[in-house]
């Protein structure tokens, strides 16, 4: 089973009311700490979050930073997640997700080489031009273009941490036991490229995305009569803006993929 992106081809294994300009904020480290991790944002921002968010048919090469930059985020999204107490995680799985963050630590702090089998995985994601296997809601767009999150994801064989920044989903391996299912995602730890290359990953990632992607049309479609009308009176004080913004380019590929159904999956209840 496949989808097509523009940033090349994805397939998907068969087998096993607020706008923020930032993500979340947690002062865990020293600022000598704060200062190294902000030299691989930087170097992310710059040599691969805009490149490809510009243009994702490109590939574009990275180097040792890479590792250190995916390591801190993992680290960070699952530090901060591991407070509300990781219900859903199994006793053997909590274990595991204190050694990864063990590790990750070291990684960060050059203790150790690499992050051994806590792997970090980064899957740049585009336009979705085909939807083959009919599984894909009619707001994938703009839910892969204009959506930031966290989550921790388990099943009875795997569990990872998930950091989605806008096109870019970070994986961070808590537990996986088929970690040769994720083709192309792996980050290396010396040097590597993304961008323009085939992918494959488990399916269940396909749907873990499709059920977000409607969980954000919910909350969408549920905002007040009085912040929808906010809304509507900042985009008709500039349509030439509106019209040049890339929240405006999702809405039109998720058109022309979907048809009318792009426009009903964010309409309030009641009123399709």
């Amino acid at each position: 089973m496949k989808e097509t992106s523009a940033t090349g081809f994805l397939r998907f294994s068969d087998s096993p009311n607020k706008r923020v300009q930032d993500g979340y904020k947690e002062h865990w480290l020293c600022l000598p700490c704060e200062q190294r991790l902000n030299v691989w944002e930087t170097r992310f921002a710059t040599d691969v979050f805009h490149p490809l968010s510009l243009d994702g048919r490109q590939r574009v090469n990275y180097e040792a930073w890479m590792m250190k930059f995916c390591t801190s985020i993992s680290w960070r999204a699952l530090l901060k997640i591991q407070e509300s107490g990781l219900a859903h995680f199994t006793p053997s799985q909590k274990v595991a997700v204190n050694q990864a963050l063990d590790i990750w630590s070291k990684v960060m702090l050059d203790k150790l080489p690499h992050p051994g089998r806590y792997e970090q995985h980064l899957l740049p994601l585009d336009t979705i031009v085909e939807n083959s296997s009919g599984a894909l809601p009619a707001n994938i767009n703009r839910y892969i273009g204009r959506t930031v999150g966290m989550d921790a994801i388990r099943s009875e064989s795997t569990a990872f941490v998930f950091t989605k920044m806008s096109k870019f989903l970070v994986l961070g391996f808590i537990d996986v036991s088929h970690p040769r299912q994720w083709v192309g995602t792996k980050i290396h730890v010396r040097a590597g490229a993304v961008g323009m290359m085939s992918y494959s990953v488990p399916i269940q990632l396909r749907d873990y995305l499709a059920d977000k992607a409607n969980s954000y049309a919910s909350l969408v479609s549920n905002i007040s009569d009085t912040q929808r009308s906010k809304i509507e009176q900042v985009v008709r004080k500039d349509l030439d803006r509106v019209a040049r913004s890339r929240t405006f380019d999702a809405m039109r590929n998720d058109v022309e993929l979907f048809g009318r159904a792009a426009f009903d999956v964010h309409k309030p209840k009641g009123k399709r």
